[in-house]
């Protein structure tokens, strides 16, 4: 035992400082300043510049650009890593962007940049597993394999380690999912970290707070530049033409402008026209995009999307593309796939999360051109024809159904048709009142169309018949003139293929009124006497009334009002022989309105007076706004120019109400005369300007035209 005059040493507490990388094994000192490595072949680290050499041509993207340094910016004062997650199709340059902006602002990051393909969508199919380019990244700091712990979660804890306190980059590009991410996220506060991926990487965004960046193809500008940058502005110049066709058919994907390009550079005989005819037809557009080898292989970059998908979402896909429509909403995808809406809109967004369905924020659904001819090349080669015909004509019905319900909404005097039940698993719609009819209709009036032509072509001619008639009055009221004209030739061929005399009639009378509205009176007369004719002949005395009246819009569209009354004449003697009193209300406006065009006033307010009265008591409006009309017309010319006024603001009003178009402006043009008369210049002004945008709207140049020399007959006096 130890006296107090000799006491023993005390314990005292040992610990280690270490101010630079330690490797190898531990070991106990005092302070270490130096770089230790004991039994091990760790070199002093270099700091890591792992980035690829920055894209050559990069072009546009300045949005993106700014918004990834704004990001950065935003984490400068607080403890969080900043990540961002940059997402888009296969082809889209998401690569290219996170490249050139690391090296943008390499200098914000002074300890070093680390990079990793980790190669989730790839023609190997095989993903860098986290632990691979954990180890990776670990090498970049020096650590040898000897030394790697051989826990992958211990490596994960080193690699962490090595970035605290680090003002480092990480870019992790083409990444499969976040689970295939997570582990290579630094904590330091000092990090900021880009991921690329063609998925959304939902899981980074909800549970780490990364920013989301989603990378959309260029704009027209820019894909010129691009162009301009692969080629010389020279020959770009020089090919004005086909330039702006391959630029068409690229869609503004970078990926495919870059293979074009690349052909023409190492194929320079081949003229720039004959490469923009390969991407000019659909059945040669993929095989023109590809440059020789898996990257540069449009097709082949697609299909390392297609092949990460379930197999419910392939199909989605693939009858996706299918539908030849610029976009669809989610119920007719539902229709189209025959799955409850629930269901189809978890594919939908499956699809979406791959970046290779796009949402808009109205809720429909499209595809990238390119990334649809892949989905309908891919649909096809499988054996799956009367699968896809079934997926297809549920779409139609669809539309069929919910087309004929809204136009019953808006238009009382929709034709009634009898339909087939639609086929199973089709979800047609009811709209809830005449403005939703009405935004229907809008919103798929492209989609319709389409469904014709298609109903057409597969030999489905009762469902394309039957969409042309629930169309008609919306076309004839939205003077969608070119529209009706191609309708009614396609229901023209269903009807001759149908056999079907009374539709044939029907149909080549509605094609002669299509064109007598377009301006084509050869064709109008040649159609509506052959359905004059077939009428009289079968002693259709209706049909041939009917056929009468149009007749007389024909003639007086031709200027021979003189043939047009004695066709309206000839209209109000069978109707009123058939005692139908609407039909022969219209026909005595038309008597009373060809009559005025021929100076015969009181003759013609006697009729527009006695039209107006019946329609009122019927109820039927759109008669009542054309005897209005007429009565103004008659009014004008005979001095009362108030009374005119009067006549023409209450038709366009009724009009207006009816959502009619077509008859609008021509009623504005004769208000404005009316207004002119009574010195109103200014007013006439603004009723021809009203006048001439609706005109010009429909494509009625010959009305334009002469709206346009009024307008400067106004100005001149």
């Amino acid at each position: 035992m130890a006296s107090d005059e000799n006491p023993a040493p005390q314990m005292q507490s040992a610990s280690n400082e270490m101010t630079a990388l330690v490797g190898g094994h531990v070991i106990q000192a005092g302070t270490i300043t130096g770089d230790i490595n004991l039994g091990g072949s760790d070199r002093p680290a270099a700091l890591p510049r792992q980035l690829p050499a920055a894209p050559r041509l990069f072009t546009g993207r300045v949005r993106e650009l700014v918004q990834l340094t704004e990001i950065l910016r935003s984490h400068a004062d607080d403890s969080t890593v900043m990540i961002t997650a940059i997402s888009g199709s296969g082809g889209i340059g998401k690569s290219y962007l996170a490249i050139h902006w690391a090296h943008q602002n390499a200098d914000r990051f002074p300890d070093g940049q680390l990079y990793v393909n980790l190669r989730g969508f790839d023609p190997s199919g095989t993903p860098v597993h986290p632990s691979t380019a954990v180890r990776t990244f670990l090498e970049a700091f020096g650590v040898s394999p000897s030394n790697l712990p051989a826990d992958p979660e211990a490596q994960v804890a080193l690699y962490r380690t090595l970035m605290a306190g680090r003002r480092m980059l990480v870019v992790l590009d083409n990444a499969r999912d976040a689970d295939q991410v997570l582990p290579l996220i630094p904590g330091s506060s000092g990090c900021a970290v880009l991921v690329t991926s063609r998925y959304q990487l939902a899981g980074l965004v909800a549970v780490y707070g990364a920013h989301p960046l989603s990378v959309d193809v260029l704009s027209e500008s820019d894909s010129h530049d691009l162009l301009v940058g692969h080629l010389g502005r020279e020959r770009v110049d020089r090919h004005p033409e086909a330039v702006s066709n391959l630029l068409d058919h690229c869609g503004g994907l970078p990926l495919a402008l870059g293979i074009v390009a690349a052909r023409i550079s190492l194929q320079p005989e081949i003229p720039l026209d004959v490469l923009a005819g390969e991407l000019r037809e659909e059945s040669s557009r993929l095989d023109a995009l590809d440059a020789g080898g898996p990257g540069v292989d449009l097709r082949a970059v697609f299909s390392w999307s297609a092949q990460a998908l379930s197999q419910p979402q392939s199909q989605v896909f693939k009858l996706l593309g299918l539908v030849p429509g610029a976009d669809l909403s989610s119920v007719a995808a539902a229709s189209l796939i025959g799955l409850p809406i629930r269901r189809t809109l978890g594919l939908l967004r499956d699809l979406e999360r791959a970046n290779l369905v796009h949402a808009s924020a109205s809720g429909r659904y499209r595809m990238h051109d390119l990334v649809k001819l892949y989905a309908a090349e891919e649909a096809e080669q499988l054996e799956a024809g009367e699968e896809w015909d079934r997926a297809l004509e549920r779409l139609v019905d669809f539309y069929l159904h919910t087309a004929y319900d809204c136009s019953r909404q808006l238009y009382s005097r929709t034709r009634e048709l009898v339909l087939e039940p639609p086929e199973r698993g089709s979800l047609p719609l009811t709209a809830a009142d005449s403005s939703e009819s009405a935004e229907w209709l809008a919103a798929e009036h492209g989609n319709l169309l389409i469904a014709v032509r298609n109903s057409v072509d597969h030999g489905w001619y009762v469902r394309a018949w039957n969409l042309v008639e629930a169309l008609d009055t919306y076309h004839r009221r939205r003077a969608y003139i070119h529209e009706n004209l191609i309708n009614w030739r396609s229901a023209l061929v269903a009807a001759e293929q149908l056999g079907d005399a009374g539709k044939m009639v029907l149909a080549h009378r509605n094609l002669g009124d299509a064109y007598s509205r377009a301006g084509r009176h050869d064709d109008a007369v040649h159609h509506l006497q052959h359905a004059l004719s077939s009428s009289e002949a079968t002693g259709d005395e209706r049909g041939a009334a009917h056929t009468h009246q149009v007749l007389a819009l024909a003639w007086e569209s031709h200027g021979e009002n003189g043939h047009a009354l004695e066709h309206a004449q000839r209209a109000l003697e069978i109707y009123r022989r058939l005692a139908d009193p609407t039909r022969t209300a219209t026909s005595l406006s038309q008597v009373g309105w060809f009559s005025a065009q021929l100076g015969r006033y009181d003759e013609a307010r006697d009729r527009c007076a006695e039209a107006l009265a019946l329609h009122r008591s019927s109820g039927y409006q759109e008669g009542e706004a054309h005897a209005l009309d007429g009565l103004g017309y008659i009014a004008h010319n005979t001095g009362d120019h108030l009374a005119a006024i009067d006549y023409y603001r209450e038709a366009i009003e009724v009009f207006r109400a009816l959502g009619n178009e077509y008859w609008e402006p021509s009623a504005l043009d004769r208000l404005a005369e009316a207004h002119v008369a009574l010195g109103r210049r200014a007013r006439a002004r603004e009723l021809w300007q009203q006048a001439l945008e609706l005109y010009r709207s429909q494509l009625r140049m010959l009305d334009v035209a002469k709206v346009q020399e009024k307008l400067s007959a106004l100005d001149e006096g």
